[in-house]
């Protein structure tokens, strides 16, 4: 039996507003976000790791989860409980090759999607 699980993801933590993910390859995220209340996430994609990020006016970003700002950003509002774990599904078609995250609380991401499948 063939593990694809182990060959198609990438998984990494990551720090809010700040950590750089090159995202070649993969379709899609899974957010897992520890969180103390209600959490906002956002994503900001570029197309050089060190240029100037812009947030993502893809409004199937998060799905039916997407909230869409005045300006065209978009964003997940996640209402939840003290200490929740959250699994936020993401879809990163529309982005450009380099994203960053922004949530409150800790979390850690799970590239996946892969464009390249094992053999």
């Amino acid at each position: 039996m063939k593990r694809e699980l182990l060959e198609n993801v990438k998984v990494l933590p990551v720090t809010s507003g700040s950590t750089v993910i090159d995202r070649a390859g993969f379709l899609s995220a899974v957010l897992g976000v520890t969180a103390t209340g209600a959490t906002t996430v956002t994503v900001a994609h570029c197309d050089t790791e060190d240029g100037t990020f812009e947030p993502v006016k893809d409004t199937r970003l998060f799905g039916d989860g997407t909230k869409v700002a005045d300006d065209g950003s978009v964003s997940a509002v996640i209402p939840t409980e003290a200490d929740d774990l959250l699994n936020v599904g993401i879809d990163l078609v529309g982005c450009k090759q380099f994203i960053q995250f922004t949530a409150a609380g800790a979390f850690a991401l799970a590239l996946g999607d892969s464009i390249a499948q094992p053999v």
